[in-house]
């Protein structure tokens, strides 16, 4: 009885290993938000892909079209997307390390 249990404590902790390994940290998180949000990096660590992706796009489409003077407007876009994430951003972490930890429970 005595051996289960420790092999049940080592596959326990073997899990927890992965799991640290693997989750997302809010400060990182929010550190590439702060300084380099406006790229979707922060995006891209939690891993949506797709979102981060757009925002990546929508970035160096405003840059092109203020370098052509055709305006702010995807900047102003941006803003407000980053400024969202301030909020939402902590959820999206949430999320991704319950699927992390769902996946490596089942």
């Amino acid at each position: 009885m005595i051996s289960k249990a420790k092999t049940n404590s080592r596959a326990d902790t073997a899990a927890n290993r992965k799991f640290n390994a693997a989750m997302k940290s809010n400060v990182t998180a929010y550190l590439l938000l702060i300084f380099l949000g406006w790229l979707g990096l922060h995006r891209f660590y939690v891993g949506t892909i797709k979102s981060a992706s757009a925002m990546l796009s929508l970035f160096v489409l405003s840059l092109v079209f203020v370098l052509l003077g055709m305006g702010v407007m995807g900047f102003v876009i941006l803003f407000f997307w980053w400024a969202l994430d301030i909020f939402f951003l902590h959820g999206i972490i949430e999320k991704m390390n319950s699927k992390i930890a769902d996946g490596l429970a089942g």
